[in-house]
Formats: structure tokens, C-alpha cells, sequence
């Protein structure tokens, strides 16, 4: 007699199950010519309300047999019906009830099906510009934990399935897309609201989504619902740079804002009314235009303020006028930027750019919060650290306020790919005193995306799944 264990797969927890939903599909990364896609994402719990995903178009969808459906019914929009033969479409449905009407005309049907015909032919053109494209989309739940991240998956598959019907419609993600997103997500005035929420509960379910669509040529085209606008990191200037803010739209969070033309406004509780509907040129646009330039997209827990002992700062660097403005450590500050000034982000993208390529600048001049120091960098060596993709061999530098006792000492590393063929770069840092070393604090969940421009003209990358504080995907050349 012999006997056999069966093991039986463990049910998913739910916020196991939500876990996985949210992470990034394996193999999913788009390819595009000159591209490297790379990122990170760190939830404070199991799971959050960060979202990270890459849409894939020409691996998610059949475009090549949407495009040959397209022109089939180009084609057959045209030719006529005869009384006998049942409708084969929208058109003949169309065409047989116009023939119903009092005072119809021949040319009347012959102009309709000229005309969709012609919406055929605009989607096949729109649909054939998605191979070359690769969208990225990010959201932001408000709170931590299974609610949050359950508000998420909300916007991701409402997002999906609506996107599913607008290709059918016109090829491309339009923006009478979001604008559905964003009535879907909005506080219903005569029954429970998207989430389930009741009636009587006067808080309301909040999150912020951007997305974008990225081409090989540099151009990154997005809107934004009340999620932190992208950073744009300049190789030639060693630092992020002015956008330009006032030419770019950007809503209120999700449901917040309706059109005040929309048929259905009456039947919602938003926070404000919106003039009209989004635009084609509400889309806001960005191009980068050299070799190694970055785009970065992040959420607001890149810098939520919530390690010891920090105070909230925002900071305007006005690189035209050089000067630094804003509030730093409850300090209204306006300083004068010095040639070579970097940001403590540009500081670090910069560093890694020069160990990548062999060399480490000595000195470097920082807006520090709510001073400007000079700051001396180090090359220490190399070190085989362990990390949650195995072990990787890493450049040590250190990086220490000219005349000061503290020490960061940072661990980078170049690409490595993980089992969902992600690339990344990895920077961690411990920071040391005299006499002992503490560990840095992280604080809620983070998330964030970066681009990179790989050749001269106009040449970029978007990225994966969210970079946190304490480690970052540095830019590969």
C-alpha cells in the first residue's frame, strides 16, 4: 500500500489578491526604439493605493487585426443593402431607418456612408500609430491598505474597459475616455457612488491618476487628474528643469470635477464644476529634446515629508532667473542659485550619470533645504551587496557638507533584469556619524516612472513601476 500527498494551492487573501492585480504584468514592457523603461514601487502595507502599469498596446491588443476589421467595414460601409437582405451593421441599421423617414433621399444614405466609411479609415491610421506607442498610467488612492488599493484596481479596470470600447470607436485614447473615468469615479446624488459608499458617510474616496503616451521620437503626451505634474531632468544642464506649468492642464483629483455642460450634472455632488469637457487640447504635451534627458513621474510619497524630524518644504527653482523661492523648515526662503547649483534629486541622477561613465565629480554646490552647501564627493570602491533580486555588485561613493560630520555613503549599480524583465539601476544609501550609523526612514508608500531620451534629436523612455526614496533607477546611456 503506498499513500500520496496532495497539496492543495493556499486561497489568496484579498489583499494578496489585490497585490497582484497591482503589480506590473510579467513581460508586459513595451519596446520602443531607443527606450529603456525602468522603476520601482514600495507600499507601506501588503498592498496600497499606488498604481504603476505599462499599456502594452501591440501585446494587449490584436492591432493588426483591428486595422484589417477597420478597413473591412470601410468597405462595406459603402455598398448599398437591398430592401430584402437584413441589416449586416450599424450603417445598414442607420440607412434603413433614414429610409423611414419623411422627405429621405438617395444621397442622403449615400452621404452617411461616405462618412463612416471615412471614420474607418481614420481608425485604421490611428490604430497603426499604437505599435509605436506604450502608455503609462499611474494612480494614487487616497489612504494606505486594502481600501486604497481596492480603490485603484477600481480606476485601473474601469480605465481598461473603457479603453476597450474607444478603440472600437476611434482607434485611440481619446478624451471623452477620461472624461467617462472621471463621472465614473464622481459622488452619485441619487444612488451609492462608484466605490459602494453610503449615502450618509460624508467622507469621499479620492484618487489621482495620470496618464500619458510616450512615442520614440520624445513626445509624451498626458492629462492629469490631481496627481504631482512630471519632472523633466535635463542631461545637458545636470538638472530638472522648468516645464512650464501655466500651459499645461491639470484637473482636480477623480470625481471631484464635472462638466457643467454634461447631461448628467445634475445627478452628482462634485467639489467644483468644470466650464466644459475635456479637449483634445486639454492633453498637456511634452518633448524631450536631447540625448540622456529624463522624464520622471512619481507619486506624492516620493517626498511626503514623513521622516523624523522634517518639516514640510516646497522649493521653486527659477533656473532663468537663478534664484531659489518658497518655504523650507517653516523659513520663507528666496536665495540666489550659483552657476553648477543642483537640486538633491539632479544631485543624485548626476552622480550616477558620471560612475557610469568612469569619472565622479569632487565637489558640487546643493540647495539644501533652506541653504545652498558645498558638498565633496568621494569614489570609495566596490562592494558585492545582497538586495531583494539577488546579489548585485555596486560603485561606493560618499558624499559629505563640506566641513561636516555626517556621511552618506551610497551603493549604485548598473541594469539588471528581474523575472517580470524589468531593467533598473539601483542606488541605496546608509547615512553614518561619528562614533555609529543610523539607518534612513522611509515614510508611506511611494511610487514613481522615469524616461529617458537615448539618442540625439528626439529620443526617450518611460519606465516601469515607481522609484522610492531610498533607492533609485539611474539612467543608462
Amino acid at each position: 500500500m503506498s499513500s500520496a500527498t496532495i497539496n492543495h494551492p493556499v486561497p489568496l487573501t484579498i489583499d494578496e489578491y489585490l497585490h497582484q492585480r497591482l503589480m506590473p504584468v510579467e513581460g508586459a514592457i513595451p519596446h520602443l526604439p531607443g527606450i529603456d523603461m525602468y522603476g520601482n514601487t514600495i507600499p507601506i502595507a501588503t498592498v496600497g493605493g499606488d498604481l504603476f502599469e505599462y499599456i502594452n498596446f501591440e501585446q494587449r491588443y490584436n492591432i493588426e487585426a483591428r486595422i484589417a476589421l477597420a478597413k473591412r467595414l470601410a468597405k462595406q460601409y459603402l455598398e448599398a443593402l437591398s430592401s430584402e437582405t437584413s441589416p449586416r451593421n450599424e450603417v445598414d441599421m442607420h440607412v434603413r431607418w433614414l429610409a423611414s423617414q419623411a422627405g429621405y433621399a438617395e444621397a442622403d444614405a449615400l452621404e452617411y456612408r461616405k462618412a463612416k466609411r471615412s471614420e474607418q479609415l481614420r481608425i485604421a491610421v490611428n490604430l497603426r500609430e499604437l505599435l509605436t506607442t506604450a502608455g503609462i498610467l499611474l494612480v494614487d488612492a487616497q489612504g494606505h491598505g486594502i481600501i486604497a488599493a481596492k480603490i485603484a484596481s477600481t480606476v485601473h479596470d474601469t480605465l481598461h474597459a473603457f479603453l476597450l470600447s474607444e478603440l472600437d470607436r476611434s482607434g485611440t485614447t481619446a478624451p471623452v475616455l477620461f472624461e467617462q473615468l472621471n463621472l465614473r469615479l464622481a459622488q452619485s446624488a441619487t444612488a451609492r457612488n462608484a466605490l459602494g459608499r453610503a449615502m450618509d458617510t460624508e467622507a469621499r474616496e479620492i484618487a489621482t491618476l495620470l496618464y500619458g503616451e510616450i512615442r520614440p521620437d520624445g513626445h509624451f503626451r498626458f492629462v492629469n487628474f490631481g496627481h504631482p505634474p512630471p519632472l523633466v531632468f535635463s542631461a545637458k544642464y545636470q538638472r530638472f528643469m522648468e516645464i512650464g506649468k501655466a500651459r499645461i492642464a491639470q484637473f482636480l483629483a477623480l470625481g471631484l470635477e464635472i462638466p457643467e455642460d454634461h447631461p448628467d450634472r445634475n445627478r452628482y455632488i462634485p467639489v467644483k464644476l468644470r466650464k466644459s469637457r475635456i479637449r483634445s487640447s486639454d492633453m498637456a504635451e511634452i518633448t524631450l529634446m536631447g540625448k540622456g534627458d529624463i522624464l520622471f513621474l512619481y507619486t506624492d510619497g516620493l517626498f511626503d515629508g514623513s521622516d523624523e524630524k522634517e518639516r514640510p518644504i516646497q522649493i521653486v527653482f527659477d533656473w532663468t532667473r537663478k534664484r531659489a523661492t518658497g518655504v523650507a523648515k517653516g523659513k520663507t526662503i528666496d536665495l540666489e542659485l550659483p552657476d553648477g547649483t543642483l537640486d538633491p534629486l539632479s544631485m543624485q541622477i548626476a552622480s550616477l550619470r558620471s560612475l557610469a561613465n568612469g569619472t565622479l565629480q569632487s565637489t558640487v554646490k546643493l540647495m539644501d533645504s533652506d541653504k545652498i552647501k558645498d558638498y565633496e564627493l568621494n569614489r570609495e570602491g566596490t562592494a558585492q551587496i545582497e538586495t531583494g533580486v539577488g546579489k548585485l555588485d555596486t560603485i561606493i561613493y560618499t558624499s559629505r557638507h563640506a566641513g561636516g560630520e555626517r556621511l552618506t555613503r551610497s551603493f549604485a549599480t548598473g541594469g539588471w533584469r528581474d523575472a517580470r524583465g524589468l531593467r533598473a539601476g539601483v542606488f541605496a544609501g546608509e547615512i553614518a556619524r561619528r562614533g555609529g550609523a543610523r539607518g534612513r526612514r522611509t515614510g508611506g508608500a511611494r511610487c514613481a516612472a522615469a524616461a529617458e531620451s537615448h539618442h540625439r534629436g528626439r529620443r526617450q523612455g518611460p519606465a516601469e513601476r515607481g522609484v522610492p526614496r531610498a533607492a533609485t533607477a539611474p539612467a543608462h546611456g
